[in-house]
């Protein structure tokens, strides 16, 4: 997803300052943690959109060697520009109506997320489907920052190779064949094998 959004940034000829992976979630309004750590990870670059992968729930498919989920995918997108605090950084201006290198707003930047991965091939395959939009919604709009969250999910399927001969080599075998009865005279045979 974030080499889809590549053309939002500076470097592709858009507005904004980043894109960049995260390995966390924000649990929502009230997740300071997780909204510090955003904020942080930023380190002053915005506007932005963070990606966060969040959770992949299966959906049982009954074959022993295949598994299928909804993997949800969270983007968030952050700004620094503010109008005051009732207006957030929703809409462009001047500025914004004059060059695409200027940031549009938010709303903006939530309507051109969302154009650039409705239905779009992730270029990973056959396994992955397109993305599909879920919802979005206000995380934060404080003095200092707001940041809208992108909630996307995809079909996931993963295939496992039951053989997995190279992985599952057997390094030693040791075998003792005992003859029948409790003869004390019994003969034992021992194999070793190594791999």
């Amino acid at each position: 997803m974030i080499a889809k959004l590549q053309p939002l940034t500076r470097a592709g000829g858009g507005w904004l300052e980043a894109v960049i992976p995260i390995g966390f979630s924000i649990k929502g309004p009230h997740d300071e943690l997780g909204i510090d750590l955003l904020w942080n990870e930023l380190n002053g670059r915005t506007p932005a959109i963070a990606v966060a992968t969040t959770s992949l729930k299966p959906d049982d498919t009954g074959a022993p060697d295949t598994s299928r989920g909804r993997l949800t995918i969270e983007l968030y997108l952050v700004s620094s520009h503010r109008r005051g605090l009732t207006d957030g950084r929703t809409a462009g201006d001047v500025a914004a109506a004059t060059s695409n290198a200027a940031d549009p707003g938010l709303d903006a930047a939530l309507e051109l997320a969302w154009m650039y991965l409705l239905g779009v091939d992730l270029g990973v395959g056959p396994q992955v489907a397109d993305p599909r939009f879920v919802e979005e919604d206000e995380i934060v709009a404080d003095t200092e920052k707001t940041i809208w969250q992108q909630t996307w999910r995809v079909w996931l399927t993963r295939d496992v190779d039951q053989l997995r001969a190279s992985v599952q080599k057997l390094t030693g075998l040791r075998t003792t064949l005992r003859p029948a009865g409790d003869e004390p005279a019994a003969r034992h045979l021992v194999v070793e094998s190594g791999g």
